[in-house]
């Protein structure tokens, strides 16, 4: 959630300087992954996690897909957790919806709130 709350604030702000609240709506899925995944989560590599830089991860998951692995997990660049990215959708089955979220957030201020139930703050976020 974080990650994409991070680039949707990238992307507004990029396209429209304002200070005011705006709303995006996400739809969260659950889906069942069978393959075998290279754990990094202890991996004490700085890059894994640049908040800026993707040029280490997008070079080890290009390397990654060309091996034919599946996927990784990493520890999350954006907070607390794990992120995992999956190289093979084949890997991914039985999607479902899981909830929708609504982002409310002023891109000149930074903070997002994330509501589960329409008018009730879930989540607040720094963006």
């Amino acid at each position: 959630m974080r990650e994409t709350l991070y680039h949707w604030r990238r992307f507004v702000t990029d396209s429209f300087p304002i200070d005011r609240e705006i709303v995006g709506e996400r739809r969260v899925f659950e889906v069942r992954c069978e393959a075998i995944l290279i754990d990094l989560r202890a991996a004490k590599e700085p890059r894994l996690v640049d908040r800026n830089d993707y040029a280490f991860t997008q070079q080890l998951g290009s390397y990654l897909s060309q091996r034919a692995q599946s996927g990784l997990l990493a520890p999350s660049a954006r907070g607390p957790g794990t992120a995992a990215a999956i190289l093979r959708p084949e890997a991914l089955s039985e999607v479902r919806d899981h909830c929708y979220l609504t982002y409310r957030m002023n891109p000149a201020r930074g903070l997002a709130l994330v509501e589960r139930t329409p008018g009730e703050t879930w989540l607040e976020i720094q963006a």
